[in-house]
């Protein structure tokens, strides 16, 4: 009886055994594809690091370029610019001095007299 139950506890065990006999040879295929993924994992990281380093060149020179493009834009602008406010200027100018014209036609007086205005009686 007692090998009996000894049988029946081994036969696992020798399954389990046979199971790691080819242990061996999947060790060195799992090597292998380590390897193999290492490998991929160091071209990836380099290809990354050329492509971000390209980028990062390129958007510093579009950079550089807007830069330079807006510095002259600004040139260009300048003049128009100045000559858009003597016009307002003048266009100011003008307005006051119709108003002055047609508080004098209503008032019938003239603010360059310097005359004060008089209060009427209540």
């Amino acid at each position: 009886m007692v090998s009996q139950t000894i049988a029946k506890r081994v036969e696992p065990l020798e399954m389990n055994v046979q199971g790691f006999a080819d242990m061996p040879d999947r060790m060195t295929s799992l090597e292998g594809r380590m390897a193999s993924m290492e490998r991929q994992i160091v071209q990836f990281r380099e290809e990354v690091r050329t492509e971000f380093s390209a980028v990062r060149s390129e958007m510093r020179t579009l950079g550089e370029d807007l830069r330079g493009e807006m510095r002259t834009l600004g040139e260009e602008l300048r003049p128009m610019n100045d000559e858009t406010r003597r016009h307002m200027r003048v266009l100011h100018e003008d307005m006051v001095a119709r108003f002055t014209l047609l508080d004098e036609g209503l008032n019938g007086r003239s603010r360059r007299s310097g005359r004060a205005r008089k209060k009427k009686p209540h």
